[in-house]
């Protein structure tokens, strides 16, 4: 199991990137003002992935020019499926430029996206360059996954000569 927490005010941390490849439980805290700015998060094992941002101010900046964003792609987990908080006046902002993809998505196992209360905001926003636009900016969510906004809270998908945009919700075809 990890956990990292950045907490209060004035307190940052800026990476390229936060994976959770072990089978354990991987978790990403920004609290009470606090922020962080990466190019994306992932989990890529069996195990579960937690994104918690919470309090006025508290930002989690996921940018860049080749990925952006949430990547749940491990397998599927047995429980409590991974998790996406953002609450109490904070933002998860999701930005690419480029042809980059700016999406929160999960293939293979269920994802619980969650953003509830005034000023609490979960923002994607992406542009593609050229004539032919092959990305994607939004939220795509597989298997038993659910988005809820509530109390004030909300999702706003912003996205410029893209291939698709929006939210996509819905299962894996499967032949078992």
């Amino acid at each position: 199991n990890g956990l990292v927490t950045v907490t209060g005010a004035g307190s940052a941390l800026t990476v390229d990137s936060i994976y959770n490849f072990d089978a354990g439980h991987g978790t990403l805290e920004v609290l009470d003002g606090a922020r962080v700015d990466a190019e994306m998060l992932g989990r890529f094992s069996a195990g579960r992935l937690e994104v918690r941002v919470d309090g006025t101010g508290s930002q989690l900046n996921l940018n860049s020019a080749s990925f952006a964003g949430i990547a749940d792609q491990g397998t599927p987990v047995l429980g409590a499926p991974s998790r996406v908080t953002v609450s109490h006046g904070a933002e998860l902002n999701i930005g690419a430029s480029g042809n980059a993809n700016a999406v929160l998505f999960s293939f293979f196992s269920p994802l619980a996206v969650e953003v509830d209360g005034a000023g609490s905001a979960l923002r994607i926003e992406g542009t593609s360059e050229g004539t032919q636009p092959t990305v994607l900016t939004g939220i795509f969510l597989m298997q038993e996954s659910s988005l809820g906004v509530t109390n004030g809270g909300l999702v706003e998908v912003v996205a410029s000569n893209v291939g698709f945009s929006g939210i996509g919700l819905g299962g894996l075809l499967s032949n078992d």
